[in-house]
């Protein structure tokens, strides 16, 4: 058994999940990660954890722009824009908490 667990927007978000099981074969887990690649997608290997590598790493982005909106410290556009231009993201933290998988099918 293995995870491989794509990003929303997955033609944005260049990266996949590769969970391996406790039993996977590792050539399992090479051929995965070889097809992650071959769709062009950074590949991202982690042990089986509630929650994903990713989400857990990128949480405090949408918890902290969410607090900024809360606190009226400036508006959604501006949040968005300076994790873009300065942060180097291809999109914002809001536009991410807000968006389903189904908006983006693969090609």
């Amino acid at each position: 058994m293995i995870g491989f667990h794509f990003f929303n927007p997955v033609p944005l978000m260049k990266i996949v999940e590769v969970i391996p099981g406790l039993r996977t074969d590792d050539e399992v887990t090479q051929r995965v990660n070889a097809l992650g690649a071959a769709m062009g997608h950074f590949t991202a290997q982690a042990t089986d954890t509630p929650g994903f590598l990713v989400n857990h790493a990128g949480r405090a982005f949408g918890t902290e722009a969410l607090r900024i909106l809360s606190e009226s410290v400036t508006d959604p556009a501006t949040i968005d824009r300076i994790m873009v231009d300065q942060g180097g993201f291809r999109m914002g933290p809001l536009p991410c908490l807000t968006l389903p998988a189904w908006m983006f099918p693969m090609r």
